[in-house]
């Protein structure tokens, strides 16, 4: 499960690739090694940038989990995670659920607070 277990979450995450094989990556950073990820989702159609996605981990499962949004940076074959960058969400504990990625920002929804969060990108 990648949320993990009441006391840590994995840091892992897959992306099926054109032939339907999951692919499995595990995040590097100290953060991202225990993040309890619950959310995965990709850029706006056309939007301009290197290949990437988007993760939100998750207090869901445990008050010990954070709650963060996470980009992905992959290499253009989408095999080899090139970069992370971390953000914490506002609200600690509001147990994220979703992610929705626009075009020059990032909304996450905090279950426990009913509130929206925003991310706001800082590329042109």
């Amino acid at each position: 499960m990648l949320l993990g277990t009441a006391q840590a979450g994995t840091g892992t995450f897959g992306r099926i690739d054109a032939d339907g094989r999951i692919v499995w990556h595990r995040l590097s950073s100290p953060l991202g090694r225990s993040a309890s990820l619950l959310h995965l989702a990709f850029e706006p159609p056309g939007k301009a940038r290197e290949p990437g996605l988007w993760l939100l981990a998750s207090s869901i499962v445990s008050e010990q989990a954070r709650d963060l949004i996470i980009r992905v940076r992959f290499d253009p074959s989408w095999t080899r995670v090139t970069g992370e960058e971390y953000a914490a969400l506002p609200t600690q504990l509001c147990k994220a659920h979703r992610l929705l990625p626009l075009e020059n920002s990032v909304l996450a929804t905090e279950l426990t607070s009913a509130k929206v969060a925003q991310l706001i990108s800082g590329e042109a």
